[in-house]
């Protein structure tokens, strides 16, 4: 049934900022009288009362299913929202409405009371819709704002349209049954045909909110409206006691859709009004409807892009208001926000604009958001941050922030990278701006660390990582915040894939996050470990020693701490002067430590890593007991049986070279060189020829090593030592391996010859007279250019694995055996053609190499690399060459490697040829990373 319009009116309500619904008053329930309603009924009441308990109980008797349930639940949500709308901060609310949003929409179907389903709309417009509108209406247009308030206002209009039909529908079936001579059935017709009314203006009003929250330019923006104004302007005749409120309600509508000339007439026809027949008697009602209906005047003018027009509007609003005093302080903020919107339009006014929103920042903070969303309008897209004032590179960040909060919020939600973007370079730039007017330390910190979250949401997680590492650095004093920050680049490093991941980006996160979280005032003490293992493998020992001393005993790593710091105070000890007091304490620890260990791996350990730790514990408890305490007859009782120990083992060629070489030395040192010879020959015997000469090679580098490192100390005595015991064995290999009846051992005769041929070479360095020094290094020469000879490069060939790339056709050893020979001879012209070649065809690798050490692979410098480079600059400078190119190269080197030019064993040299070449040049002061990614 539909009531007649001109007799019913139109009930409306006027408050300062908007034109609500009055809906009639809901009947109040008998105490007693949830006994007598239905099921749906009483759970509809018991969520309308928000009896929780009693309604979760009567889900469960009822067998409610659900999703019926939770459509239940939001009515209760409803009631909650609307009583504690106060107490919850905007974005609780919004959260709180989209949910009770997603929960009516479940059961509107099986909703049957017009009165419920009509007061469930009204809860709503309250609680989530008036406060989106309200700042739609005074401060313009917001993407952020109308896309939150648009599926709460569907909502509401499928609220009422269920509403009005119910209450026809009832309508309609009371009057089939009501008695027209009985009053009371007639008024309760009558009440279902008034409740129908008012759903279908309540609808055409909330058509108002639903056209705001379409952007101006969006056609649907000007249908939704006109939808609305059709339906109301058939109120709109003489006699309708609410005609001024519906006036205004028309005036605002029409301006929604760009008629302007419209808008006009309808609010100046409210301004016109005066109290007496046909209008609103509420002297307080009219007084706020005059406030509203002069303000939007001035808004329509600003919409219509008239700023002379909307200034002279404003000003009589002022004048208007002079008169007529408001209590309301939110009035004053209105005005201030109208004066900002019409001097943004004005020609040249556009600073003032900027000063009327930061004057208002100022009395208002908690207007920020609306105030920054303002702010971000007067932005033009292509601006460049750095042009910005401070505040608005902080609405920027506001921006990009609500993106990020919303999607975290919901799952449905993709924030605009755009935006985001945009609010990232705003936050870099506050950053760099720290201290500067307007960018104090919590401004800057805060932009700090948006700036990862920013980055976290564009899929740039390494660099996020990077900006909560800087601000966790640089807020220490803000805990829980540092703590945050640093939590979330823990999580984007697992994220990235931690250690497995070959980005050198995310090795550089690792390499920071270990030691903050280990610092001040994070102590994540856990990670003591993984800190020093890491620095091990930087060649760090030393600093590796003090985390592994920290490591806590109830660390399931505990054990493997004793070792590792055993290793690294073992490498550490090799820094230190002989004989003093802390190497002799070091030797001490070393042994107190390798005690552990083996308590650790028990009698006979059946675990791959402890049995191989327990073996580089006796490895090294051996060589300390050898080198350190001259006790080569305990070293031998250590090594006593070593081999069946690590049979199975990965590494146990390296562990049996090493444990040769200690065994060998040890045998030299107390001058009984045949057992020396006798036990190398028994265990090649025992040996297959591949994996023999691989334990004879792992000896011998091991060797090298040991005289790479005497020679980088200076120590020449140790050096003439294992160079004469290294010569006394090498001859003897290549006699054993040429005629050995194994086939398989034969074919490793060449890379025994070459072993020969450099130890040959060293032995001529350590020979005091010319003649016999001249005489040894001919006959090294001879054996070097015999290995390259064609013959001799067969067998090079021959000998090299047939699965094995073959990256050059001769040996780079021999190569490097012969220039060395060569500069030994100062035949410069041949010295420096002979390194050349090596570092043209890269043979000798990069400055970085990757070693092993007691099983843990470590990047070490390559002192043949370093040989080749210093000594080719050596040898052209003698030989008389252009030097200009050499000056280059040195200072290149030296801007790449910093004090590492050399590594140890070449530094000498290096600083030498500095000071000849470049002695005017500053080289840098810090070590570059001996990271992989630094080659």
């Amino acid at each position: 049934m539909n009531a007649d319009k001109t007799d019913k009116g139109i009930h409306l309500r006027s408050s300062a900022f908007i034109c609500g619904l009055i809906l009639s008053a809901m009947p109040v329930i008998a105490a007693d009288g949830l006994n007598s309603l239905s099921d749906d009924a009483l759970l509809d009441e018991l969520a309308r009362r928000n009896q929780t308990a009693l309604l979760e109980r009567a889900f469960e008797i009822n067998k409610t299913p659900e999703a019926t349930r939770n459509g239940i639940r939001a009515i209760a949500a409803l009631s909650r929202l609307r009583a504690d709308a106060g107490k919850l901060t905007d974005q609780e609310r919004r959260t709180t409405v989209a949910n009770v949003c997603a929960g009516i929409n479940t059961i509107l179907p099986t909703l049957g009371d017009p009165k419920r389903v009509a007061e469930q709309a009204d809860a709503l417009i309250a609680a989530g819709v008036l406060r989106d509108v309200n700042t739609l209406e005074y401060w313009g247009p917001s993407v952020s704002a109308q896309a939150q308030l648009r599926p709460v206002v569907e909502t509401v209009i499928k609220l009422l349209e269920k509403a009005d039909t119910l209450a026809q529908e009832r309508a309609g079936a009371l009057a089939e049954k009501a008695n027209p001579n009985v009053p009371s059935e007639m008024k309760r017709v009558e009440e279902m045909e008034q409740l129908g009314l008012v759903a279908q203006q309540s609808k055409a009003l909330a058509g108002y909110y639903l056209a705001l929250s379409y952007d101006p330019s969006d056609a649907n923006r000007a249908k939704v409206a006109g939808e609305s104004i059709a339906y109301l302007e058939g109120f709109d005749v003489d006699g309708n006691p609410a005609r001024e409120n519906l006036k205004l309600a028309l005036g605002k509508l029409h301006a929604t859709r760009g008629e302007f000339d419209k808008a006009r007439a309808d609010l100046d026809f409210v301004i016109a009004s005066t109290p007496g027949e046909g209008t609103s008697a509420d002297p307080r009602q009219q007084k706020l409807r005059q406030f509203e209906a002069r303000y939007f005047r001035a808004v329509v003018e600003v919409q219509a892009k008239q700023p002379v027009a909307a200034r002279a509007k404003y000003d009589e609003l002022l004048a208007w208001q002079a008169a007529n005093p408001a209590e309301d302080p939110a009035i004053a903020t209105a005005n201030a926000l109208l004066d900002y919107r019409i001097a943004a339009i004005e020609p040249g006014q556009s600073e003032r604009a900027t000063t009327l929103l930061i004057e208002l920042l100022a009395r208002r903070p908690d207007l920020e958001v609306p105030i920054m969303a303002q702010l971000r309008s007067g932005i033009a897209q292509g601006a460049a941050v750095t042009s910005l004032a401070p505040l608005q590179l902080r609405s920027l960040v506001i921006d990009a922030q609500e993106q990020v909060v919303r999607g975290q919020q919901d799952a449905q939600f993709k924030p605009d990278p755009n935006i985001v973007a945009r609010g990232f370079d705003a936050a870099s730039e506050l950053v760099t701006r720290r201290g500067e007017p307007g960018v104090d330390d919590g401004v800057a910190g805060d932009a700090q660390f948006l700036s990862g979250a920013f980055l976290e949401v564009l899929d740039r997680k390494s660099e996020a990582a990077g900006r909560y590492l800087d601000f966790a650095e640089a807020n220490r004093a803000n805990v829980d915040a540092a703590k945050a920050a640093l939590s979330n680049a823990q999580r984007l490093f697992a994220q990235l894939g931690g250690l497995k991941s070959d980005d050198e980006a995310v090795t550089k996160l690792y390499d920071r996050i270990l030691p903050l979280s280990l610092g001040e005032p994070f102590h994540q003490k856990e990670l003591a470990y993984d800190w020093a293992f890491r620095l091990q493998q930087l060649d760090r020992p030393d600093d590796a020693a003090k985390w592994y001393a920290q490591v806590a005993k109830t660390d399931a790593r505990y054990g493997a701490s004793r070792y590792y710091l055993m290793v690294a105070l073992s490498q550490s000890m090799d820094q230190l002067p002989a004989a003093s007091p802390q190497r002799a304490a070091a030797s001490k620890q070393i042994q107190s430590l390798a005690d552990e260990v083996r308590a650790d791996a028990g009698p006979s350990p059946t675990d791959a890593r402890k049995r191989q730790r327990l073996a580089r514990t006796s490895l090294l408890a051996a060589s300390i007991a050898r080198t350190e305490q001259d006790d080569p007859r305990r070293a031998l009782s250590l090594l006593h049986n070593f081999g069946p120990s690590i049979d199975g083992l990965a590494d146990a060629d390296e562990l049996l070279g090493e444990a040769m070489f200690t065994r060998v030395q040890s045998n030299m040192q107390l001058g009984d060189t045949d057992a020396a010879v006798k036990e190398l020959v028994q265990l090649l015997d025992r040996s297959a020829g591949a994996r023999g000469a691989q334990v004879v090679f792992n000896m011998l580098s091991k060797l090298e090593r040991d005289f790479g490192q005497a020679q980088a100390n200076g120590d020449r005595q140790k050096m003439a030592q294992l160079q004469s015991n290294r010569s006394a064995l090498t001859p003897y290999l290549v006699r054993w391996a040429e005629k050995n009846p194994n086939a398989d051992v034969r074919k490793f005769t060449y890379s025994y010859r070459v072993y020969d041929a450099e130890t040959q070479r060293m032995a001529a360095t350590f020979l005091d007279e010319p003649t016999a020094q001249k005489a040894r290094r001919d006959e090294s020469l001879k054996l070097f250019e015999a290995l390259d000879s064609e013959d001799g490069r067969k067998q090079y060939a021959a000998s090299r694995d047939p699965a094995a790339p073959a990256k050059l056709a001769y040996d780079p050893q021999v190569a490097l055996g012969l220039a060395r020979i060569r500069y030994d001879a100062e035949n410069w012209p041949a010295a420096r053609d002979a390194y050349a070649r090596l570092l043209a065809d890269r043979a000798l690798g990069t400055a970085i190499a990757t070693v092993r050490e007691a099983g843990q692979e470590m990047q070490t410098d390559n002192d043949a690399y370093w040989e080749a480079t210093l000594r080719l600059i050596d040898a052209k400078v003698k030989a008389g060459d252009d030097v200009e190119p050499l000056k280059v190269l040195l200072r290149e080197q030296t801007i790449r490697w910093g004090d590492r030019v050399g590594g140890q064993q070449w530094a000498a040299l290096a600083k030498e040829l500095r000071e000849k070449l470049i002695a005017d040049f500053a080289p840098p002061v810090t070590t570059p990373s001996s990271s992989p990614s630094a080659q």
